[in-house]
């Protein structure tokens, strides 16, 4: 374990491997600037971008409303890696979704030949696309180097935003400096905006993730599903284990235990995950149950019927992934585990009640993990304990005084 943090910029770029940090480096110099920004009043048509994975894009929607509110007659468009796409779908300030598949970025089971296939693919078929909408500006929400900066230069978008340490930032006609600190990134994405022609950011509507991709099939089906077990809506815990990257994950031994101790208020928990590893582990936290009621919902949901059960829970607790984030937009109580990697701020979800759980340690942020990751595996029982049971506390106070 570190004893100091980490760094987030390395030669003013957030690219931490030393060989892609100079080749961004010397793509960047070799790139002729863009020149500034055309003379536009008020946009008319703007492009979103974010082509990272599920949670970054529905965070992404939660600056939609403020653009809505800035240019009430613009046309607001999304690009995103086809894996985000019904994330953004059904959305009723967005027009129209393109995607493109940064082979990067693409986490399909699938060969590399196959991921660069489908970049190059989705690349040529996103330029066509967007080149004939004849967009006034693009916004690159991404701060990596697998950014979508070469797609929206291509397709000939006069103004383009972005992070200028994202890298490829030559290609951008207004680049805004990572600003650093402990902030939520829904702040920094507002800086973004802040580049638009006539954005104003007072009285902005309230920053939280929208889903509402919701067909009628898939919530008949819950129901079947949920009634199959006996379980109503609202009266059951959630719980979300793994994540995309396992070291953020808390030991399998302490979910048993919690699980156990959570037999306290009788409610039955109901599990999701995804995938081979995802499904084991909940099988080995619920053989460890004992008498409590527990539902295995493993490798049984779509992302939109994922989003149902949170929304429909009573309490979720979850790693750091896209659960939280959900839980966010259905202001469903939240007790999340998160982690030192990042400020803790930076992803930690906005819903009105939950709590951010993590042990401190010196080297918060790291910005890249470590074999230890003490800031998540020393999470005790009995914090989360008191963190759950505090989220129901005040849960249960705001709906009787709201009621």
């Amino acid at each position: 374990m570190k004893s100091t943090p980490g760094r987030f910029l390395y030669h003013g770029l957030t690219v931490r491997n030393s060989l892609a940090n100079l080749f961004i480096r010397i793509a960047n110099f070799l790139i002729i600037k863009s020149s500034t920004r055309s003379n536009q009043v008020s946009p008319k048509k703007i492009l979103v971008c974010n082509n990272a994975h599920l949670g970054d894009v529905l965070l992404s929607t939660s600056i939609l409303p403020a653009i809505r509110r800035n240019y009430p007659q613009a046309e607001i468009h999304f690009l995103c890696g086809s894996w985000s796409k019904s994330i953004v779908e059904g959305n009723p300030l967005i027009t129209r979704v393109y995607c493109f598949d940064h082979f990067l970025l693409n986490r399909a089971k699938i060969g590399r030949f196959q991921k660069l296939k489908q970049h190059l693919n989705t690349f040529r078929q996103a330029v066509s696309s967007i080149r004939k909408e004849r967009f006034d500006v693009s916004v690159d929400l991404y701060f990596y180097y697998t950014n979508c900066n070469f797609l929206t230069a291509r397709a000939n978008i006069p103004n383009r935003i972005g992070y200028r340490n994202a890298g490829f930032s030559n290609l951008l006609t207004d680049a805004v400096e990572w600003p650093g600190g402990d902030e939520s990134v829904l702040k920094y994405h507002i800086r973004l905006l802040k580049e638009l022609p006539g954005f104003n950011d007072r009285d902005l509507p309230m920053l939280k993730p929208a889903f509402n991709n919701f067909p009628k099939k898939n919530e008949e089906r819950m129901k079947e599903i949920l009634g199959g077990y006996e379980v109503r809506n609202g009266e059951y815990l959630l719980f979300h284990i793994a994540t995309g990257l396992a070291i953020k994950e808390w030991p399998v031994e302490k979910w048993k235990q919690l699980t156990a101790k959570l037999s306290e208020y009788r409610y039955p928990i109901v599990f999701t995950g995804q995938g081979d590893r995802e499904a084991a582990l909940i099988r080995e936290v619920i053989g460890s149950a004992g008498g409590h009621r527990c539902i295995d919902l493993s490798n049984q949901l779509s992302l939109t019927e994922l989003f149902m059960v949170v929304k429909s829970s009573k309490l979720l607790v979850c790693s750091d992934s896209l659960a939280g984030h959900a839980a966010s937009a259905f202001d469903t109580p939240c007790v999340v585990i998160g982690n030192g990697i990042n400020p803790p701020k930076l992803w930690q979800p906005v819903s009105s009640v939950n709590r951010w759980m993590i042990h401190p340690v010196p080297c918060i942020p790291c910005f890249t993990g470590c074999a230890e990751m003490n800031c998540v595996r020393d999470i005790g029982i009995e914090a989360m304990f008191s963190g759950i049971a505090e989220v129901l506390a005040i849960f249960a106070e705001n709906t009787q005084v709201n009621g």
